[in-house]
């Protein structure tokens, strides 16, 4: 998604379901412009054939909403899966829930 924003150098995307709460994390922890900010939406973009990232983010977020968004080509279709603000306690939490401690501060 950040090569097709123009974003070459957009390091968030996450290749792998098993380590998304590290990825999540280590985004947490970075100081520049791509950090990791609880206080806004997160959007998790899949496969609409992704069944089993669609239960992780219904467990990991059942507050979040699924949508399929269809593009001009058919073939191409995405799911989104858009979570409120979960806030630091939230993030906190999450993090926890998959065995990460966040250091303080």
């Amino acid at each position: 998604m950040g090569i097709e924003a123009g974003r070459i150098d957009f390091p968030n995307g996450i290749p792998s379901l098993e380590r998304a709460p590290q990825f999540i994390a280590d985004a947490a922890r970075r100081t520049n412009e791509y950090r990791f900010d609880p206080d806004r939406e997160i959007l998790f973009f899949y496969s609409p054939q992704d069944t089993a990232a669609s239960a992780w983010l219904s467990a990991m977020f059942p507050f979040g909403v699924e949508n399929l968004l269809d593009t001009y080509h058919p073939e191409d279709s995405y799911m989104i899966y858009r979570v409120p603000p979960i806030g630091a306690e939230g993030l906190a939490f999450f993090l926890a829930q998959n065995g990460i401690q966040m250091p303080p501060g």
